[in-house]
């Protein structure tokens, strides 16, 4: 997909915040099984947003 996604779409996970498939698990687990603040857990769901849906609408 990372390959494919800049040639087909012009679009590339580089302009994201999170930028690889293995971070978005960790992220995930790490601001809903923690204790983080609010704040950090809805930026972080922001960005895994970004990211999920940049891999869908390819």
């Amino acid at each position: 997909m990372r390959a494919v996604l800049p040639a087909v779409t012009g679009r590339s996970h580089d302009r994201l915040a999170i930028q690889e498939g293995n971070t978005t698990s960790l992220e995930f687990l790490r601001v809903y099984l923690t204790d983080v603040p609010e704040a950090e857990r809805q930026r972080v769901r922001c960005q895994l947003e970004d990211y999920c849906g940049q891999d869908t609408g390819a």
